[in-house]
């Protein structure tokens, strides 16, 4: 996160759910700890256990401002993220009660991610040291819209699968689009016979920022690999490798 002197931050109780949303420079996150009125964020401050951090830096105010307008105008749509006591944000966002004209075009395409063809991704790392599986999201994630959570955990019937211990890199796919890619992952067992992955989230060519939400069919795979990993998976690449040659 760049140092910029604008910045946007939030106020969480301690199940990570929003309870404020504000914009400022220099110690304005803290200014509002040393408050002494009767408003209701003051007093919800004093009597619950809560934590506050920096949501982002911007270069100029009005990135700021629309950055603020955009968190407190989502929770305001999304009570299910804010506190049970609801949202304090008395305020609408600047330009707030316009906003959602313009949200409400934009959001299909932020929840998309980017829509790629697997099979030509499999071609493409066929001869390289680069292993992909996709793990397909089953979960719900509509209370954590802005992913604050790592994707993986969305993921679910992975664990126990065969060969995937073989992937040094990790792409997230909810509704058949790519919305998260992880490189440099490492397995490690979960005591139960399956593994766990961590990897380092990046931004690349197959996944450069999509917003998650909503639930995922579970009907999909929970695990697609982009690499062959036995005599009978390489044989079946190679047939169909042969099929599209000939427009079969």
């Amino acid at each position: 996160m760049k140092n910029y002197k604008y910045y946007v931050y939030g106020y969480f109780c301690k199940k990570g759910l929003h309870a404020y949303v504000g914009k400022g420079q220099t110690d304005r996150v803290t200014q509002h700890i040393q408050l002494n009125d009767s408003s209701k964020k003051v007093e919800w401050l004093r009597n619950n256990e809560y934590s506050f951090r920096l949501l982002g830096r911007f270069k100029t105010e009005e990135d700021a401002m629309n950055a603020e307008t955009m968190l407190i105008e989502t929770c305001w749509k999304y009570p299910q993220i804010c506190i049970p006591e609801g949202f304090l944000n008395i305020k609408r966002g600047h330009g707030g009660k316009h906003y959602f004209k313009k949200f409400d075009r934009l959001e299909d395409e932020l929840n998309t991610g980017i829509n790629i063809d697997l099979w030509e991704l499999k071609k493409k790392f066929r001869n390289t040291d680069r292993k992909i599986v996709v793990l397909n999201v089953r979960k719900s994630t509509e209370l954590d819209p802005y992913g604050d959570k790592d994707w993986i955990q969305y993921c679910d019937g992975y664990r126990n699968k065969p060969y995937k211990t073989m992937a040094n890199e990790i792409l997230v796919r909810c509704k058949g689009k790519i919305v998260a890619h992880y490189k440099d992952v490492k397995w490690t067992t979960d005591g139960n016979g399956g593994h766990i992955p961590k990897g380092n989230k990046v931004m690349s060519s197959i996944y450069n920022g999509g917003i998650l939400t909503g639930t995922a069919s579970k009907s999909q795979a929970s695990v697609i690999y982009l690499y062959t990993y036995n005599y009978e998976s390489n044989r079946k690449f190679n047939k169909r490798l042969e099929e599209e040659k000939h427009g079969i």
